[in-house]
């Protein structure tokens, strides 16, 4: 379907800019920017020819009424036309502006289509190192068996020479007992040549005592018997047949994937003790990652101060790991954890640090200098922040008591009976100003920042008792501001 085409269908669902930036979203993996634009170009020049009025059909569509959203043609919006009195421009002018509309609304697209093609091009590039590694290992493999061959081969003539040389022996032992046993038998083949009875006087020579010369001679032990036998074997090692059988194999390290590690016990932190996350490795297949991890970092960062806090790493068994950080302020933090250089799941957290919750004690000290004190509260860095109600300061103190310093101002932001104070989440100090019917807000250091309230503004103050880190029992106030 033609971008014209799609233009004439959303013309008949009164809906032109809406479903054209529809449609050329859709078009948009098939043209360019560019593209649309100049189709759209030419649709602006040929579209009173192709779309009627739908009032007057023999009309061509002029003018865009923007009260009905419809294409109308110049009968419509004379004075006798339904659409007289509506917001109407010229068509080309109208089409103009909706180009300009649509161009801007499709160019995150068009950069989204930038990371699309590195994307591609990126897999483009895994998928010829992967074929190329491929090769080089077939490569490998293939040298690594002819090198196995050429050693069998080599050990294959070693042991026939050696089987030789054991043969050769044992046939030689051999040959010289068959020399020893034909010599022996003919000698006895003489001896009996020697003393056979042909004529009665050889009888006579039997009696004379010549018998005793075919007597058999003695021969040593074993003399009839092989001096060796075919007692050779072919010992070999079943296990380096298995070997050979499990020679090689093709391994994949199972690596962590960041997208799918994720950790837990991040809610909330207490000021100077032990929080605990449990971090669970996950590979790239989606199972618990019993590869190591060579690299795990941690680091809470107060939202505020942008103070900053390293987390210690510990592994607790396979795939699952141990963070351990101490917060030193309150407020909201984030809580940044990587693996393997990359956030994982989630990161970073957000992470609401508290003051510790203490029983409360028996007073150990009292802090003196401070004439009427009113109002206590405590600052990002638990310190003191106490209103003198008759000396118009306000006083600061350590959380050890100790003092630090006051202020006080004079002409604008200047206090008079100041009673509750509180500090907000950027750390700034807030003081009710009670005879001045006013809050005061001034930074952490004591400037004078503005003013909210006027003579006819008074305070209802509630308080509620929350406890320090250092052990202090405090009303924090809940300040509410009515006119009258």
């Amino acid at each position: 379907m033609t971008l014209s085409h799609a233009f004439t269908v959303y013309t008949l669902l009164h809906k032109p800019v809406n479903n054209l930036a529809v449609s050329l979203r859709k078009h948009l993996e098939l043209h360019s920017l560019d593209t649309i634009v100049g189709i759209m170009e030419q649709s602006v020049a040929s579209i009173s020819t192709v779309t009627a009025c739908p009032e007057h059909p023999n009309e061509g569509v002029e003018v865009c009424c923007e009260t009905c959203e419809k294409l109308v043609c110049l009968k419509c919006v004379l004075k006798c036309g339904k659409h007289y009195d509506h917001n109407c421009e010229p068509l080309k002018d109208a089409l103009e502006k909706y180009k300009k509309a649509v161009k801007l609304s499709l160019m995150p697209l068009e950069g989204h289509m930038v990371s699309i093609d590195k994307a591609l091009e990126q897999l483009h590039t895994s998928c010829e190192d992967i074929s190329r590694k491929q090769e080089e290992i077939k490569d490998s493999i293939k040298n690594t068996i002819e090198q196995l061959q050429r050693t069998l081969d080599t050990r294959k003539t070693l042991l026939f020479d050696q089987l030789d040389q054991i043969t050769e022996g044992k046939l030689k032992s051999l040959r010289d007992q068959r020399g020893k046993l034909l010599a022996h038998r003919a000698s006895c083949v003489d001896i009996m040549k020697k003393h056979e009875i042909v004529s009665p006087d050889d009888v006579l020579k039997m009696k004379t005592g010549t018998i005793k010369e075919v007597q058999v001679p003695v021969q040593p032990e074993g003399f009839f018997k092989p001096s060796t036998k075919a007692d050779m074997e072919f010992s070999k090692s079943e296990n380096v047949l298995a070997d050979c059988q499990n020679y090689g194999w093709i391994s994949v390290p199972i690596f962590p994937d960041p997208s799918k590690c994720h950790a837990t016990g991040l809610e909330t932190a207490n000021v100077d003790e032990m929080s605990t996350v449990a971090l669970h490795a996950i590979d790239y297949q989606g199972e618990s990652c019993v590869y190591p991890i060579s690299s795990i970092e941690c680091e809470l960062i107060s939202e505020i101060t942008g103070t900053r806090v390293l987390g210690k790493v510990e592994i607790i068994e396979q795939s699952k790991y141990k963070i351990s950080y101490q917060p030193s302020i309150k407020g909201r933090h984030h809580l940044h954890i990587k693996v393997e250089g990359q956030h994982i799941r989630g990161s970073p957290f957000s992470v609401a640090v508290k003051s510790s919750i203490q029983k409360l004690g028996t007073p150990f000290h009292s802090i003196k200098g401070v004439k009427g004190p009113c109002g206590v509260a405590l600052n990002h860095k638990q310190e003191l922040v106490v209103t003198g109600y008759r000396d118009n300061r306000v006083h600061l103190f350590s959380p050890d008591t100790r003092f630090i310093r006051f202020f006080e101002t004079w002409g604008p932001g200047q206090l008079s009976y100041p009673g509750y104070v509180a500090v907000d989440d950027n750390g700034n100090i807030l003081v009710a100003d009670g005879d001045n019917h006013r809050i005061q807000i001034f930074t952490a250091e004591g400037q004078f920042i503005k003013s909210v309230g006027s003579d006819n503004l008074i305070f209802l103050m509630a308080s509620h008792s929350t406890l320090s880190a250092t052990g202090y029992m405090l009303q924090i106030p809940i300040i509410t501001a009515f006119k009258f």
